[in-house]
């Protein structure tokens, strides 16, 4: 295209004149639809030689604070967390010696989970990830269908543990869904001469109450309203999600959705070294939410999110348990 710039370095020898082409970031885009969770869209990386490679389903990542979300979802399922459960910000309140340290370096007061999931606060997720119980939060996450593998420890609050973006968009789309897991799919039918049908999508199954998800759907939508994904608010919907950052920024994630439509974006390079200085899920993977579900959304009247009925608001705070 016209006017387009390429990055290209010299092969050997500058004198020989020969330059080969510098490729950005790779990204992968994963969109369902909420109410059936059959894919929209998907994108697994630049086209071309080695396009095979699909990153929205082949590729394994660090999903970083994205992860959160599922710490909290299973907090508010199980009833031991609500949006105003007060939750520690200073590393000194985690048992035993892991020590996270929170993306701004700060430490404060207790905070709400409310803020917490906002702002993202490490020492919040990870001391909320302690009590509940690393084993606990595992075997939810796999009800919302993430099958890679994890470990039961405190890093896994971070997004510490690697999983496909298919994999997230399918775990947020039980959120969007008011608690509904249904296994997404790219094949509706098949035809053509000796063509077999194809396989009846599975039946729908309630992993997490109605209540629980819309609660989840509030906190999601205060990360855009008051918090690290205000991007966000250039869609003209009703949209929630989070930020993911992996450590020294290899990985860069949004997870979000409308009424309508889930959307995972992740970006970072294949041969997992850092995107750069100031680069993550605010910057580098939210635009591309905000374009996709701009243009997905195109001519349609405003989406909203109905009303839900919420966990009343309470300054509960759950036993913590050792790590375990």
């Amino acid at each position: 295209e016209v006017g387009a710039v390429l990055r290209v370095q010299f092969l050997g020898d500058p004198a020989a004149g020969k330059l080969h082409l510098v490729r950005g970031p790779e990204a992968a885009l994963v969109a369902l639809d909420v109410e059936t969770s059959e894919v929209l869209a998907m994108v697994g990386g630049y086209g071309g030689p080695g396009g095979g490679f699909n990153r929205a389903t082949m590729a394994r990542r660090q999903p970083g604070s994205s992860f959160k979300t599922i710490v909290y979802a299973y907090g508010i399922e199980s009833g031991e967390l609500t949006e105003s459960t007060s939750l520690p910000t200073d590393p000194a309140a985690i048992p035993g010696e892991y020590r996270p340290r929170n993306y701004d370096g700060r430490r404060g007061p207790p905070v709400s989970l409310r803020r917490a999931m906002a702002r993202s606060i490490n020492v919040s997720a990870v001391w909320a990830l302690q009590a509940l119980g690393p084993a606990r939060v595992i075997e939810f996450a796999r009800t919302l269908g993430i099958t890679s593998p994890m470990e039961p420890d405190l890093s896994l609050a971070l997004g510490a543990y690697e999983m496909s973006p298919l994999e997230m968009a399918g775990a947020y789309a039980v959120f969007a869904s008011g608690g509904l897991y249904r296994k997404p799919t790219a094949i509706r039918r098949i035809e053509g001469p000796g063509a077999e049908a194809a396989p009846a999508p599975d039946a729908p199954r309630r992993v997490m109450s109605e209540r629980a998800a819309n609660t989840v759907t509030r906190l999601l939508r205060g990360v855009v309203t008051d918090g690290t994904a205000s991007a966000a608010r250039a869609i003209p919907h009703d949209v929630g999600g989070k930020t993911g950052t992996s450590n020294d920024g290899r990985d860069a994630w949004f997870l979000g959705y409308s009424p309508r439509i889930v959307c995972a974006v992740w970006v970072g390079f294949d041969d997992n070294r850092p995107l750069g200085e100031g680069e993550g899920g605010s910057a580098t993977a939210l635009p591309v939410f905000v374009d996709f579900m701009q243009a997905a959304h195109a001519d349609q009247p405003r989406l909203r999110f109905g009303a839900s009925e919420g966990a009343a608001p309470s300054s509960k705070r759950p036993r913590s348990r050792r790590r375990r």
